[in-house]
């Protein structure tokens, strides 16, 4: 399990703050789908990742890119990430 850099679903629920929209593309371990923040209509990609899926070594590589991503959201060639959620068996 992640430690800390995911909101837990008690502090927001993904679906309460984004309305879910068209699969963008799949993979092994997530697919990526259309979502629209409900608060500022903006849009945005996200990926669904299967807990289940994932190894020991894959949830420590996801922790790393999120905390990687967390540092250089600001930068105008790296993709940025918005929020990031965990639920019992899925990251967002």
């Amino acid at each position: 399990m992640c430690c800390g850099c995911f909101r837990s679903p008690e502090d927001r629920a993904f679906t309460k703050l984004y309305k879910v929209g068209k699969t963008l593309g799949s993979g092994c371990f997530a697919t990526v789908k259309l979502a629209t923040c409900k608060a500022d209509n903006e849009k945005w990609a996200f990926k669904i990742i299967n807990k289940r899926a994932l190894g020991p070594d894959d949830t420590e590589a996801l922790q790393s890119e999120v905390d990687i991503l967390k540092l250089v959201s600001k930068h105008e060639n790296i993709v940025q990430l918005r929020e990031a959620f965990e639920t019992g068996d899925k990251f967002y």
